[in-house]
């Protein structure tokens, strides 16, 4: 019989102290234990379905070989769509409130007429009522609130211009309170500027167009009958700079136009009175500082929309036409009419063509949707050449 050391099978202490170690263990090594022992086999490369496309190894691929991911495209800059007129809007609130502003002045104007006509209050009193009417008018429009009523702002301010106007042209023309024209002139010119004032504080562009109509009506007016080329003209001058300066600043490019025309209407009215041969180098000088003035306007308006990547405006554009193309017109005159003085006179007179046609040809070379301006004034010298050389060329 073998002893227990020489058998292989282990003795009853043996077998215990296995069981009790093997159940010491914790549970998750038990679990882990048949799958640590035991490997998946490998699978075969035989068994590996393919799709026919040779797929580069993992390990050759580099990072210089791969593409960047590509960027995202660049989304424009979002600009808010302009707002479409609302009629409704229009018809419901700001033309109803002009509409009764402008009632309103009606009703107190025919009540003041019947007091005057009746007697009932003398003329001094009445022009210091209208006074006193038209700054408490412009006093009421500031003290409210500019953004809950603003149609009603601009309408008190409007009326308020409209009276002040109405009042110094008839303390002066009617009841001669003020007998000096010059003292007339320079009341109806500050509210010409009270005018341009509130229309850039208020953003109001209705009190601009008061205030361009007001000035240009003041020296119609206050008309004495007597020629005087440099006062009239450097009012207006003035008066188109400072409607330019705030058509530039407010963006209300449209009124460029407006101080043209009523320029142009200004110079053919002055011409039409008071022009004579001794004063040709009076007339020729206005034409050709105005057509200065409005091609000096489109070059800085050019310019600032250029910075701003705008397009071409048509109103400073059409400006700067118009101006020297009225002074061609003027030669046009003089050159039809018997003025022989002048015409024997061709270094002056194609001087001024000249002038004009510089301001033109500045027109079209600033922008190159403008470069057709220049057959107005080739063709206008070639016309104006023609004529002459016709009718008044001798040997």
């Amino acid at each position: 019989m073998l002893s227990p050391e020489q058998t292989d099978e282990p003795t009853a202490p043996q077998k215990l102290a296995a069981v009790l170690a093997k159940n010491s263990k914790p549970a998750w090594t038990q679990a882990d234990e048949p799958f640590a022992a035991t490997a998946p086999p490998p699978i075969p490369a035989a068994a590996i379905p393919t799709l026919g496309v040779a797929l580069p190894p993992i390990a050759a691929a580099s990072s210089a070989s791969i593409p960047p991911p590509p960027k995202p495209p660049t989304q424009p800059a979002f600009t808010p769509p302009k707002p479409a007129f609302n009629l409704e809007q229009f018809l419901g609130v700001k033309m109803f409130a002009w509409i009764g502003a402008f009632v309103g002045f009606l009703a107190v104007a025919f009540a003041l007429k019947y007091s005057f006509d009746q007697g009932w209050i003398s003329p001094a009193v009445r022009v210091a009522g209208g006074l006193v009417t038209g700054i408490a008018l412009l006093i009421g429009g500031l003290m409210l609130n500019r953004e809950r009523y603003a149609v009603t702002v601009q309408a008190l301010c409007g009326a308020g211009v409209v009276v002040l106007y109405a009042d110094f042209f008839t303390a002066h023309a009617f009841y001669k309170l003020i007998e000096s024209p010059y003292a007339t002139f320079a009341l109806m010119s500050l509210v010409t500027a009270v005018a341009f004032f509130l229309a850039v504080r208020l953003n109001a562009q209705p009190v601009a167009i008061l205030g361009l109509l007001g000035g240009f009506l003041t020296p119609i007016l206050i008309n004495t009958g007597q020629d005087n080329p440099l006062g009239l003209f450097g009012y207006v001058a003035l008066l188109d700079i400072g409607l330019l300066a705030v058509a530039l600043r407010q963006r209300w490019l449209h009124l460029t136009l407006l101080a043209g025309v009523a320029t142009v209407l200004m110079q053919l009215a002055w011409a039409g009175k008071f022009f004579t041969v001794p004063n040709i180098g009076t007339a020729m000088a206005i034409f050709v500082f105005f057509g200065a003035l409005f091609f000096a306007f489109f070059s800085i308006v050019h310019r600032v929309a250029e910075k701003a990547a705008d397009a071409v405006d048509k109103w400073s554009s059409a400006a700067a036409v118009i101006m020297p193309s009225i002074g061609l017109a003027f030669a046009l005159n003089i050159f039809a009419h018997p003025y022989r003085e002048l015409c024997d006179r061709p270094g002056l007179m194609f001087s001024f063509i000249f002038l004009l046609d510089l301001a033109l040809l500045g027109v079209a070379w600033t922008r190159d949707k403008l470069r057709p301006v220049q057959l107005i004034g080739g063709g206008a010298a070639f016309l104006l050449l023609a004529i002459w050389t016709g009718s008044f060329l001798t040997n």
